[in-house]
């Protein structure tokens, strides 16, 4: 039996803030998204060896993250939603859906830089926290 994937875009975007409230964004067509499950990970260095050669196994645990692009237009209040968000301490419980059928949810926050290109209307957003699938 044949297996067959069906990715593609997001469907739909939401959270649920306790402070912040329930906020929808709008993903961005034609965008990859990013999903990775952290854990405890073994580093990739090729210099991590024994004199004799043998394997050094450094680990290190990741946290879970999700990256992906929403629309928004200037002067729309996405972009300053996602900014209130990771500036607040409490984490949101956001709920991603896939063109798929597919869903996750994370409860987190958005971290690092948060771009938006007025030309093209693309806000990009990395989110950390705990992603699970529903």
């Amino acid at each position: 039996m044949a297996t067959y994937y069906s990715g593609g875009d997001l469907k739909e975007a939401t959270c649920n803030h306790p402070s912040l409230g329930l906020s929808s964004y709008d993903p961005y067509g034609g965008e990859d998204s990013t999903y990775s499950i952290g854990s405890n990970t073994s580093d990739d260095d090729d210099t991590k060896a024994t004199a004799s050669g043998g394997f050094i196994d450094s680990m290190s645990t990741k946290r879970d993250t999700f990256s992906c692009c929403f629309a928004g237009s200037p002067g729309d209040g996405k972009y300053e939603k996602l900014i209130a968000h990771r500036a607040n301490t409490q984490l949101g419980v956001w709920t991603f859906t896939n063109t798929n059928g597919r869903v996750y949810r994370l409860t987190g926050k958005p971290v690092g830089d948060i771009s938006m290109s007025g030309k093209d209307s693309k806000i990009e957003v990395k989110f950390a926290g705990t992603l699970r699938v529903i």
